[in-house]
């Protein structure tokens, strides 16, 4: 709870990078002792989202190039990954799962939903594509990824555009997974995660952050 609580200040910019999160106040939020919050501190530095430095306690971090590419790079190499396992071992639970949160991704667009809200769509999504894998400890890496990458994917979804496109890429990749065509669901999925990166650069550059 005081991870999850931590990290969506984080990622909403309510906490932005280079701020200090005061151990205090967030305890008193949440009506925990220090102890927890400064346990969850450790598990967000582990994440990346956040730095501990000494007497300055702990610190949001900065958005930057560097730490985009490498996560948009672990996350495509282990994503395609565990989409090849996937493919062939999903069925039609698995199938029923992601056209559904398809189709409240389509409603949540059309009805100007938050991005918070879309964000959870969105990898409520992948990890449905995923999870036939059945690799847990991979998994486990990719969630703590798209922890880290939210921040960096609500720069580029906010434009109708960006909303629309991935809709799109979404419902294809679908339909090729759907029909236990990996080569395809490789493909698109590569292009759809290459994409997102590209446009997420991009806005990087034409703000100030610390590289």
């Amino acid at each position: 709870m005081v991870v999850s609580h931590i990290a969506d200040k984080i990622v909403s910019g309510e906490l932005p990078g280079g701020s200090q999160i005061r151990q205090e106040a967030i305890a008193n939020e949440l009506g925990v002792s220090r102890v927890p919050v400064r346990e969850a501190l450790l598990q967000l530095e582990a994440d990346g989202l956040v730095q501990i430095a000494t007497h300055r306690g702990a610190i949001v971090s900065n958005l930057s190039k560097a730490d985009a590419v490498d996560v948009f790079e672990a996350r495509r190499t282990l994503e395609l990954f565990l989409l090849e396992k996937a493919v062939e071992a999903a069925g039609a639970e698995d199938y029923e799962r992601a056209e559904d949160i398809l189709r409240r991704y389509d409603d949540a667009v059309q009805q100007n939903a938050s991005p918070a809200r879309l964000s959870q769509l969105n990898w409520d999504y992948h990890l449905g594509l995923l999870q036939p894998a059945d690799r847990p400890r991979t998994l486990n890496v990719i969630k703590t990824l798209y922890t880290s990458l939210d921040r960096y994917l609500r720069l580029q979804i906010r434009p109708r555009s960006a909303q629309a496109a991935a809709i799109r890429d979404h419902w294809q990749i679908y339909e090729a997974y759907v029909k236990r065509d990996t080569k395809t669901v490789v493909a698109l999925s590569k292009e759809h995660i290459d994409h997102a990166y590209e446009e997420v650069l991009l806005r990087l550059d034409q703000m100030p952050l610390s590289e």
